[in-house]
Order: structure tokens, then C-alpha cells, then sequence
């Protein structure tokens, strides 16, 4: 493939024409004065010219760090944030909805709006933000009213009594080690993404080209209910079906994620009830043979800290189901470096009795910049983490979430989604990087300035390779979530994990 500096012009070459000698017209004088007259007017012209390149274009354009020659050297200084970034969100392409978008994103990021001086903080709207949010979350949320896709209530069962599965319990996909058995040190890295049910188009294509390089798929779609049924967030059921055949048809163990719709309330009341807590496992077991999967995801959030033993019961109780029919079990916690943690989320989450109970034990190790620019997961605290989890959890249990995308910050210290595709799609950005190879840019136009840090091969790389370095001895990375990532990041994968394993 040719690059940007083997191309040649197309151009046919002109031959120099023949030059037959002429007796001169004009008198030597004369020639000399109008030769030396048209060599004047020449540097002239020449001079204006240069002068004005220099002023209109004095610096060069930047080459993305990944594309330049040479070793790259890392700019260890991040950039202190500036003013909104101008019309940024317009230039995502509009024929996929963006996951933050408020009507179909389950992690809602608001508008871009000017926030008040007499509101702004150094947290920003950050509480706004609920994916992840372990140090500001809104603890007031109340539950919506997603799509029913699962709809044995409470109420449901007394009316027709428990009813068992017609179908029989599928086999499990990934012969991996259960809870109850050690795992061994040296097997390859599983690697396990989230599908999003907000982006499905990008989605599916990712996962249809790298079926070979994926061992686990969590559908993003359910919602346990104040009445202990489980709902589907969106009108998915017909995609998630085609989406499982193919995932499965290859291998891949498909888990359904079962949230709590954002609200600890709703959860609570749910946890401290202890026929309700029955009835959500019923319903998960149904959820789970009625849709050939094979297990399931509790990825709750927030979570209310008094509520710490009454969540461990409950993962403890749907283990117990699960196991008895060789079915899988997977739960996904906050970061936290110390137990019981330093935020009441994290102290909501006993990672002993937790990784006890489950089959795989994800830690969500993103969104450490909180406010204010800077990395999303910075290499020192990816040992910090796995090093702590290491003394909660079994090894052979833990996977290490990292996200595919970024944030973007104004001066007001809004933080706003960023994704891969739509950072290709700035023009004229200066792509530096920081001590953890993490890129990111400066964005200024029509005298307004935004900060971006987003995630790219080489960031993941990074990663990559200080987990296999420090803590091959887990069980592998989950990835937030399918669909956003650099399409580079695949042949990273190939290189470093599935090479490794041959």
C-alpha cells in the first residue's frame, strides 16, 4: 500500500522543446537591462509569496503520534481544561444514535448548556454521569419504565403459581472453572466485552469480525424491577436473539447484564425483602433458559452502603440456583483499592464474600479522571487495583474492565462522552500523549477550547501489556463496550493474548 510519501504525480513528463538560435533583436544594453529588470521582478514575486505562506501557515501539520516515524517520546505535562468545545457533539456521524443520548442510552450524559455561576463546582456535572460513578453518584434516581421483555411479576405468580422452563438449561459455552474449583495460573487471558443496546449497528459488525478473538459477550438489556420481575431497557429482543446465535454459533458464552435502573432505592427494596429476593432469581433463572443463555451478569449500580451484606446475600442465593444447573455467574463492582472502600458505593460491595460466590469477578477500572482532564485508567493504578483484588478474590476469577472511550471537558469542567470515531473526525487537532500513553488533544475553535482524552490502540496496548506483566495470573479484561473501540485494538489482541496461547 502506498503512503502519504511514496506518491507521485501522474503528470506526464514534458520533454524540453528544441531551442534553435535566433540572431538577437534588441541591442546587448538593452538585453542586459531587461534581463536584469526581469531577475529583480522574479525575486520580487518569490519574496511576496514566501512571506506569505510563513504568516498564513507557520506551523506545520501534526502527525498522530501512531503514524510518525521514529520513536515517540511521551509529553508527560496534561493540559489544563479550557472553554466548551464548539459544536464537537455535531460532528458524530447522526445514522447511529450516540450512547449517551438521553431516549436510548442507559447511561444518560446531558446536553451541552452553560452552567450557571452560582452552581458551578469543581465536580461539575459529573453527578449527572451514573456508568461508574463511584464518588458523586445520584443516589435519588427513581426506576423508568423500560420495555417489558420478561414480565412474571410478583403478582403474575400468584395469580397462576410457579411454573417451570419448558426449555432445558443450555450447556455452558466456555468450559472455564466453576466457583467452587481453583483455576489454573497459565491459561490465555479471557476477553469479554459489554454489547450495548444503544449502538447495536456498530456493535454487531465488531462482533461479526472478531468472533474468533472473543470469549464472552454481556448483553447490556435488563432491568430488575421493584416487583422482582426483569424488563428489557429497549426493543431489543429481536437483535439480542440473532446477536446470541451468531456469539454462540461461535463459541462465545453470551451472560444478559441485569442492572437496577440507577436506583438504590428501588434495589433496597427489593434486597431487605426476602420473597422478593426469590422471586428476582425465579426470574433470572426463566430470563435465562427462555433465552438459551448461559448465566447471567449482576451489574447493579448505585448501590446504598447499608445495603453491603443484604447485595452479598443475594449473589450468594443466585449462585447457589445457578450452580446447581452448571449455569454461570458474573458480577461487576466498582473500583476501590481498600476495603470497605473510601466512597459509600464502594463500601457497598464486600468483595470477599462476592468473589466467593461468582464464576467471573469484573472489576470496572475507568473513569479515574473525575472533573477535571486526564487518563482514564492510569498503568499505576491498574496494579493498585489488581494487586488489592488479588488479596479478595480468587485470581483465576477477576477480569479487569477498561473502556474504549473517553471524556471531553470545557472550562466550567463539563464532562461529556468521547468516542473513538468522532475524535478521527476533528480536523485539526495535535494528538499529544501522557505518561500513560493515553492521547489527547486541545481543541480550540473561534476562540473556545476543549480538552479530550480518549483511548486508542497504543493506550491499550499499554495496558495490555502491564496487566500480562504484572497480573497474568488473572482471569482476563472486559472491554466497555463493543462497538466504540479503535478497530487497531484488535490486532493488539491478536498479537498479545490470542498469540500467547497457541
Amino acid at each position: 500500500m502506498r503512503n502519504q510519501y511514496e506518491l507521485k504525480s501522474n503528470r506526464p513528463t514534458r520533454k524540453r522543446a528544441d531551442v534553435k538560435a535566433k540572431k538577437p533583436i534588441l541591442s546587448g544594453k538593452v538585453l542586459r537591462i531587461l534581463i536584469i529588470s526581469g531577475i529583480f521582478l522574479c525575486i520580487l514575486i518569490t519574496g511576496t509569496f514566501l512571506t506569505w505562506g510563513f504568516f498564513t501557515d507557520s506551523k506545520p501539520t501534526a502527525i498522530a503520534p501512531d503514524q510518525a516515524p521514529g520513536k515517540w517520546v511521551p509529553d508527560t505535562q496534561p493540559p489544563i481544561p479550557g472553554d466548551p468545545i464548539d459544536d464537537l457533539d455535531k460532528k458524530e456521524d447522526r445514522e447511529e444514535k450516540e450512547w449517551w443520548d438521553s431516549e436510548t442510552n442507559p447511561h444518560p450524559i446531558p446536553e451541552h448548556s452553560p452552567v450557571p455561576s452560582s452552581s458551578k463546582t469543581a465536580s461539575g456535572n459529573t453527578e449527572q454521569i451514573i456508568h461508574n460513578n463511584w464518588r458523586n453518584p445520584n443516589m435519588s434516581l427513581q426506576p423508568g419504565k423500560p420495555q417489558t421483555s420478561n414480565p412474571k411479576s410478583q403478582n403474575h405468580q400468584e395469580k397462576n403459581g410457579s411454573k417451570q422452563s419448558k426449555h432445558s438449561p443450555p450447556s455452558v459455552s466456555r468450559t472455564l472453572p466453576s466457583a467452587e474449583t481453583e483455576g489454573s495460573s497459565d491459561e490465555t487471558l479471557q476477553v469479554s466485552v459489554w454489547y450495548p443496546s444503544w449502538d447495536r449497528t456498530q456493535a454487531a459488525r465488531s462482533l461479526q469480525n472478531h468472533t474468533d478473538l472473543i470469549d464472552e459477550m454481556n448483553l447490556f438489556a435488563y432491568d430488575l424491577q421493584a416487583d422482582g420481575s426483569i424488563k428489557n431497557r429497549s426493543d431489543t429482543e429481536v437483535s439480542n436473539d440473532e446477536t446470541v446465535q451468531i456469539a454462540q454459533t461461535n463459541g462465545i458464552r453470551v451472560l444478559p447484564t441485569v442492572g437496577n435502573q440507577f436506583s438504590p432505592s428501588m434495589l433496597h427494596e427489593v434486597l431487605k425483602d426476602e420473597e422478593k429476593r426469590k422471586l428476582a432469581t425465579e426470574n433470572i433463572l426463566q430470563l435465562i433458559h427462555d433465552k438459551g443463555y448461559d448465566g447471567v451478569e449482576i451489574h447493579v449500580q448505585p448501590i446504598f452502603d447499608k445495603d453491603r451484606d443484604l447485595f452479598s446475600l443475594w449473589v450468594e442465593e443466585l449462585a447457589s440456583k445457578l450452580h446447581k444447573q452448571k449455569l454461570w455467574l458474573s458480577v461487576s463492582v466498582y473500583p476501590k483499592l481498600q476495603d470497605p472502600g473510601s466512597y459509600p458505593v464502594q463500601k457497598a460491595q464486600d468483595w470477599k464474600r462476592l468473589g466467593k460466590s461468582v464464576d467471573s469477578f469484573k472489576i470496572l477500572a475507568y473513569n479515574y479522571s473525575w472533573g477535571q482532564p486526564g487518563p482514564m485508567t492510569p498503568l499505576t493504578w491498574i496494579d493498585d487495583i489488581l494487586t488489592f483484588a488479588k488479596s479478595q478474590v480468587p485470581p483465576h476469577k477477576i477480569y479487569l474492565g477498561l473502556a474504549w472511550y473517553g471524556y471531553y471537558w470545557d472550562k466550567d469542567q463539563g464532562q461529556f462522552a468521547l468516542k473513538h470515531g468522532l475524535v478521527r473526525k476533528i480536523e485539526k487537532k495535535e494528538i499529544k500523549r501522557d505518561e500513560n500513553q493515553e492521547p489527547y488533544f486541545i481543541y480550540q475553535k473561534n476562540g473556545k477550547k476543549g480538552t479530550g482524552y480518549f483511548q486508542d490502540r497504543i493506550s491499550y496496548e499499554a495496558k495490555l501489556k502491564r496487566i500480562m506483566n504484572n497480573h497474568s495470573e488473572i482471569a482476563g479484561i472486559s472491554h466497555w463496550y463493543l462497538g466504540s473501540e479503535d478497530p487497531g485494538v484488535w490486532q493488539v489482541i491478536q498479537e498479545e493474548i490470542t498469540s500467547t496461547g497457541e
